[in-house]
């Protein structure tokens, strides 16, 4: 026989009742295609919508939405069937943005993953003021209001609407925005921690 232990068979055996077949990819890049990975106090920050919840904090979302309901239940708000399709809608990949954000000079980058909007300081230690993220999905309203999650709390694991963010120069960040479906968000300061929708994290 098979001993199976640990994983997602462990912590969601009300959904995995079965083998969990996982897999991964990683790239290759030459040195000069790579990204400073360090953000610089003056920068820009370009964000990019999100798809949905994407691959982190499901397992808040799933304790949140299955208190009151199945995820065969009637989906509350609009776009899905059921509760269970809208936290699985698929994850959003990047890759698509790697040109453009070469072509225009970007410092750093980071996704929105777990750890929601503190994911930001991966770039550097920074003040990273997020004055206008895209708007929250309906699941995230949903997640909250079943969970009674705390606006930090929700803003400390999700990525709230917007999936990646990249920091550079403000001059070419409005040149990323207009070739992309990207926005400026916000800015890099000097000092610490990240402020977005009158949230301190």
């Amino acid at each position: 026989g098979v001993e199976l232990v640990g994983g997602e068979t462990a912590v969601m055996p009300e959904v995995i009742k079965g083998l969990d077949l996982a897999g991964t990819c990683a790239g290759l890049a030459r040195k000069d295609a790579i990204f400073p990975g360090e953000a610089e106090e003056g920068d820009a920050l370009v964000g990019f919508r999100s798809s949905g919840i994407h691959s982190n904090g499901l397992t808040l979302a799933r304790e949140a939405a299955t208190r009151d309901h199945e995820y065969d239940d009637d989906c509350p708000f609009e776009g899905y069937d059921t509760v269970g399709e809208a936290l699985l809608e698929p994850t959003r990949i990047y890759t698509d943005l790697l040109d453009p954000m070469r072509e225009h000079g970007v410092h750093a980058a980071a996704h929105v993953t777990g750890g929601g909007w503190t994911n930001l300081e991966r770039m550097g230690s920074f003040r990273y003021v997020v004055e206008d993220a895209f708007d929250p999905h309906p699941v995230f309203e949903f997640v909250q209001r079943a969970g009674n999650v705390s606006d930090e709390e929700m803003h400390r694991t999700f990525n709230m609407g917007t999936g990646f963010v990249a920091a550079l120069a403000p001059e070419d960040a409005e040149e990323l925005a207009a070739a992309t479906d990207g926005r400026i968000v916000g800015r890099v300061e000097s000092g610490s921690g990240v402020a977005v929708r009158g949230l301190e994290l």
